[in-house]
């Protein structure tokens, strides 16, 4: 299990967040959480980036939880893709790109003109979200062409 709750958190909201106290444990964040004297019913993450955070609290409270252990492939589309496919089930074929700009862009947009059928389609997204996660732009089978 992680220790630091901050590095549960994606780069981006890292660098935005008011709390900046980096090497608080999860632990101690409970400590800190059970101080109020509240009994516990469960966690609610507020937005996307919190997932993880939401899921190892959740965990250390006790309460109903989702488990840290899936979070990655919860929230990241290329590695949902992959857990499915190890799970012994049909898969979107796809590959992973990683700090695209631009240029990247284009080139991909080419890669995928020159080599895949015109009849097979090709989803590009990012692998989590645009804001949380920018660089990593996942190639997915889908649609017919690169907006």
């Amino acid at each position: 299990r992680l220790q630091g709750w901050f590095e549960h958190l994606s780069p981006a909201v890292r660098r935005s967040s008011a709390f900046r106290d980096a090497g608080m444990t999860v632990d101690s964040l409970v400590s800190i959480v059970r101080s109020f004297g509240f009994a516990i019913a469960g966690d609610l993450v507020g937005a996307e980036p919190g997932v993880r955070l939401a899921d190892s609290l959740s965990e250390a409270l006790g309460v109903r939880t989702n488990g840290s252990a899936g979070s990655a492939a919860r929230r990241n589309k290329f590695v949902m893709g992959e857990t499915i496919r190890k799970a012994g089930l049909r898969a979107v074929k796809q590959t992973l790109k990683v700090t695209p700009g631009l240029r990247e862009i284009k080139a991909m947009q080419s890669y995928v003109e020159s080599r895949v059928e015109s009849t097979v389609a090709v989803v590009v997204t990012p692998t989590i979200d645009a804001f949380t996660s920018p660089g990593c732009i996942l190639l997915v089978h889908a649609d017919s062409r690169v907006l």
